[in-house]
This record gives C-alpha cells, sequence and structure tokens, in this order.
C-alpha cells in the first residue's frame, strides 16, 4: 500500500471505526428482517460503496436468492425484493466463489470480463464491484455485493483484504440472523404442518378487522375441521394421524398460494383456517370449495368448512371474536349435516344471532378446553414478561419461563437445572410448588447418566414418555419412581457459557405437553439471548 503520511492514518483509523460500529449495531439487532438492514446499510458505509446487496445461496435449486439491497439503487432493484433470483449456471465467476471460496473485483469494460457481471454492472449502471463469500458453519452461506459509480474510485484488489474483514463480521450477524430467523419460525410455525400457528395467526386477523374498519377492505375467514381425525389415531396410531394433519396442512398451503396474501394457518388440534384481507366474498367462497374439493380427494372423511367476512357482520359486531364465531358456527353446520361443501355465515341482512354465536362458543370451550390454556397464549404472555425484565440474568428468567409453562399445561411442578461450563455435573437450582413427592430426588446427577438430558442442553425439545420402552430407562426409571408420566425438557447455553435445562413434568391432570415444545423452545431461546 502506498504510505500518503496522515492521510493513510486517518483512512485506516476511519475504517477500524466503521468495522467498531458494524460489530455494534449487528449485536443489537432484534429481528431477522432489522439485522439484514443493518448488515447491508451499516457495511456500504465502511466500504465507501454506492450499493451493498446480500443474497442467500438455496444449493437446492443452485441459484442466489437476494435478500436485501441498499444504497443508490438501479432502475430494476427493489430495497426488499421479493423474487430476484440468480443461476450459479449462468454466472461463472459465482459459481467458483461457491466452488472455490473465490472473491473477486471486477471494473466494467475490463479486459476478459465474466459476461454475467458485466452485465450487472450495466443494467445497475455501476462501474466497478467486489464480490465475496459470506460463510457460515464452515461454508459459503451466501455472496456479499458491494458496487460503486463512475463517480467513485474503482475497486481495487487491495480493497478485497479489508472486504474480507467487513464480511467476516458480516457473518457473525448471518449466524445471529439465523438464530433469530429460527426463532421467529419457532414462534410463527406449526411444528408438524409447517403453516403457520394460531399466535401469527391471531396477529393477522387483528390486523385484517383493523383493515377492515379502517379502509373498507374485506376480511375473510374460512375455518375447516378435518373429520375422522379421532377415529384414525385410535384405529391406526397417532402416526397415521399426524401424516393426515400434514396432508391437509399441504392443502391448505397450496390453495392459499393460489390468492396471493392469503394465510394459512393450524388453530387448533385438528382446525385449520385461512384468512384473507382485501378478497371479495366470492373469491373467499372460491378459496373454501377449492379446500373442500382437494381435501375430500385426498382424506377419505374430508373437512367440515364454514366461510364468514366481514361483509357479513352488521358493523357494531365487526371485532375478532365475531369473526371467528360467525365462520365457527358455519362450520358447526357442516360438521352437524355432515356435508363437506363449504357452509356460510348469515350474512348481515339476515341478522347474525349473537345467542346463536355465544351457544356455539360455550360448546368450543367445553370441547377443546380453555383458552387460557392454550400454548399460543402462553408465548404472548411470556414474550411480555421477558420485555418487562431487561436486567433479569438467565436463572431469573428461565424460571418464569418454567413456571409460565408449567401453570398453561397444569404441570405436576417445573424444574431448572445447570451445568457449568467444562463441567459434566447437572445441578437443580430452582423448582416450582410440587403436586409429586419429589423431595427425595437428588439435587446433583453426572451428565453422563442421561443421554436424552445431554440432547435438551444441545437445544432439542424432548417429550419423554413413562411407558416408552424405546425411551432413555434412566429417566423412565427416574419418573415413575415419583408418579411423573411425562416430562418434556428444553436446554441451551448462555453468554457465560453456562448450559440450562427447563423441566415440565407431567401427572394424570397435566394437558398433553407435546403441544407446549415448540412454544418452551422458543422461550428458552429468547431467554438465553445474549
Amino acid at each position: 500500500m502506498v504510505d500518503y503520511g496522515d492521510l493513510s492514518v486517518d483512512r485506516s483509523k476511519a475504517r477500524l471505526d466503521a468495522l467498531g460500529e458494524l460489530v455494534s449495531l449487528i449485536s443489537v439487532a432484534r429481528s431477522y428482517r432489522e439485522l439484514l438492514s443493518v448488515i447491508a446499510s451499516e457495511s456500504r458505509a465502511a466500504l465507501d460503496a454506492a450499493t451493498v446487496s446480500l443474497s442467500k445461496f438455496e444449493p437446492e435449486y443452485g441459484r442466489l436468492r437476494t435478500l436485501v439491497n441498499d444504497g443508490d439503487l438501479g432502475p430494476r432493484e427493489e430495497a426488499v425484493p421479493s423474487q430476484e433470483l440468480y443461476y450459479l449456471a449462468n454466472a461463472p465467476s459465482a459459481k467458483r466463489m461457491f466452488d472455490e471460496g473465490h472473491a473477486y473485483v471486477q471494473v466494467r469494460d475490463q479486459r476478459d470480463p465474466d459476461e454475467f457481471t458485466q452485465n450487472l454492472l450495466i443494467a445497475e449502471n455501476k462501474q466497478s464491484c467486489l464480490v465475496l463469500p459470506v460463510m457460515f458453519e464452515g461454508r459459503v452461506w451466501g455472496e456479499f455485493w458491494a458496487t460503486r459509480t463512475d463517480r467513485q474510485l474503482d475497486f481495487t484488489a487491495d480493497d478485497l483484504e479489508y472486504g474480507r474483514l467487513v464480511v467476516a463480521q458480516i457473518s457473525g450477524g448471518v449466524a445471529q440472523a439465523e438464530y433469530l430467523a429460527r426463532i421467529e419460525r419457532f414462534a410463527y410455525t406449526d411444528e408438524l404442518t409447517g403453516v403457520a400457528n394460531r399466535r401469527m395467526f391471531e396477529e393477522k386477523l387483528d390486523e385484517a378487522i383493523e383493515d377492515s374498519k379502517n379502509f373498507n377492505r374485506i376480511a375473510g375467514l374460512v375455518i375447516a375441521d378435518m373429520n375422522g381425525l379421532k377415529r384414525l389415531n385410535d384405529d391406526f396410531g397417532h402416526d397415521v394421524g399426524d401424516n393426515a394433519l400434514r396432508e391437509f396442512g399441504s392443502f391448505l398451503a397450496h390453495v392459499a398460494s393460489t390468492q396471493p396474501g392469503t394465510l394459512a394457518a393450524r388453530i387448533g388440534g385438528d382446525e385449520f383456517a385461512l384468512l384473507t384481507s382485501g378478497v371479495d366474498r366470492d373469491s373467499v367462497v372460491g378459496l373454501a370449495t377449492k379446500l373442500s374439493e382437494l381435501v375430500a380427494s385426498g382424506i377419505a372423511e374430508g373437512a367440515a368448512v364454514g366461510v364468514a367476512t366481514s361483509a357479513d357482520l352488521p358493523g357494531a359486531m365487526l371485532s375478532r371474536i365475531h369473526l371467528m364465531r360467525a365462520a365457527d358456527a358455519a362450520q358447526s353446520r357442516a360438521k352437524r349435516s355432515r356435508t363437506v361443501t363449504p357452509v356460510l355465515a348469515r350474512t348481515a341482512g339476515e341478522s347474525v344471532s349473537l345467542d346463536e354465536l355465544d351457544d356455539h362458543e360455550t360448546e368450543r370451550r367445553r370441547i377443546r378446553g380453555r383458552l387460557s390454556d392454550s400454548p399460543a397464549l402462553l408465548l404472548d404472555r411470556i414474550v411480555s414478561r421477558i420485555d418487562e425484565m431487561p436486567t433479569a440474568m438467565p436463572r431469573e428468567l428461565l424460571s418464569m419461563v418454567a413456571g409460565e409453562t408449567a401453570t398453561s399445561a397444569n404441570a405436576a411442578t417445573w424444574w431448572l437445572s445447570r451445568v457449568e461450563a467444562n463441567s459434566e455435573t447437572i445441578v437443580t437450582t430452582a423448582y416450582g410448588r410440587a403436586r409429586i413427592p419429589d423431595d427425595d430426588l437428588p439435587d446433583t446427577y453426572a451428565l453422563s447418566d442421561f443421554p436424552l438430558t445431554q440432547q435438551a442442553l444441545s437445544g432439542r425439545a424432548v417429550v419423554l414418555d413413562v411407558d416408552d420402552i424405546t425411551s432413555d430407562p434412566a429417566e423412565t426409571v427416574l419418573m415413575s419412581s415419583i408418579g411423573v408420566t411425562e416430562l418434556l425438557m428444553m436446554g441451551g447455553t448462555d453468554r457465560f457459557g453456562t448450559r440450562w435445562l427447563v423441566e415440565i413434568p407431567a401427572d394424570s391432570l397435566t394437558y398433553p405437553l407435546a403441544g407446549f415444545a415448540n412454544v418452551l423452545r422458543a422461550a428458552v431461546a429468547m431467554a438465553l439471548r445474549p
């Protein structure tokens, strides 16, 4: 590097300061989308680039998907693109980057250019680019693309070294982004079927109701109850029932994909929903009909389907509860009449009966259990309490998570244990009020004796059944000795290297713990987040 005296020193200091700012802002980002935005804008400033783009490699398709663009964008670029895709088969330099970890600089109209890169520079009206692989977990995760205009100095090979330092910090941010994305998926996705869960559904339903009130956009709701699930479970086992639920979820997702903006969700055991906003009533009915026909073709007993829209309700009844009750009442009529054709809610002109809706809600509560015991509502409470405890340490946060989960599941008690860094001994440090005789349990265990506990400590949600002969015998013997019928375990590691384990034991009065596994996994991850 040519030394220009103080100018070189000032430039080096500015670059170090820019790196420090990038690291600092990455560390405080709270969501996946916010983190991507911070990475792009701050790395653009650090490199004095006109634009920065971050793309993720999709190996199953052999392509790059651009997640974010920042800066002086070209005419066809979007800040948050929905379908900006590049196939490696068309881009030799990009393919070499993924095959060999090759980073490169290209200047417009240079001798022997990569033609694909040259065309991108021309399309974006840029003069030069700096392209580096972004690594995550020992493999190429994606591509970092920075450009400059003809009013700036061209990128050179000297910029690659500093670019590598920038991208090294981005790789740390990618690890955090993937972590946040997983948390968001846990919080908003139904683990069995892959569609949205009840928490996501209720948030989007509230938004649709507000849009209906404020902008006169019709909110549409289809509720579908899969027929015959209990019979499948009783006759063929829960694995067959779970496969049927997965198939139903795929039908639901397919139908949702035919109407842009439609949300597909699982809102109960065998109950699913489609939610639309700004879609006319006939089109909502059309979605329900498609779903009914598709399910009838693939699931023997089909589904009972009810449809309601905000246009069906008097203005005074326009709320989440009343739209849900209207669709529920229609679905209930479909169930009673044994029809696989969608049943429509009564329109506003037919005066929807509040008595009918209230009676139906009472029936739903009796059949499905109290709403206060819903795992979706549990996660809402935990998130709110974590936000209220900004200075709390992991032990306090995890004790709160364990207590809330145990209360929601009506569990026998809860236990919180820890394994110090470089130790293989697990020690119980906190517990709740017990319905079971656990006073004689030891407070300290050798971790090597409990392999499933080790899996839970690594971040896997584990549900143990005391009657499962394939389960860990060390765990089941301990459980049966104190009358525990089921055990939910989930753990993780805090920023100090201490591993923590939350255990929720069940007795005959406890709700099935499998329904709380996904929520506990997300809650523990949030409690241990740096």
